[in-house]
């Protein structure tokens, strides 16, 4: 019992195309499997480059809030180095102008000023 197909192209081109169209749904098949792993590594990698993009957003807050850290320490340091209280008990020793009279030995005598 031939279709009318097969008697109107013959039974062996009817078999030779109905092989074709296996091996057309076959490669078919296969394409549409790639084009889905390709669409899941397209999705990847979108997400790689977002993650890519937060991270490099992150290190440069980073290496900002080090410098920031840096100055400051600097500063810290700076200001560690610089004498912030002085010595004066050397000072006043040896300073003309900080020299205080004696209450005792300098007042003027008062019976030398009745005379």
């Amino acid at each position: 019992m031939l279709s009318e197909l097969e008697l109107s192209f013959g039974e062996s081109t009817f078999h030779a195309l109905k092989q074709q169209i296996i091996v057309l749904e076959a490669e078919n098949a296969k394409i549409t499997s790639e084009n889905m792993k390709l669409k899941q590594i397209i999705e990847e990698n979108t997400r790689r480059e977002d993650k890519n993009i937060e991270l490099k957003a992150k290190v440069a807050k980073l290496e900002c809030d080090i410098e920031e850290l840096k100055q400051q320490t600097q500063i810290i340091n700076n200001a560690q180095n610089t004498p912030s209280t002085v010595d004066i008990s050397h000072s006043l020793a040896s300073s003309p102008l900080l020299t205080f009279p004696s209450p005792i030995g300098n007042r003027p005598n008062r019976s030398n000023q009745n005379q």
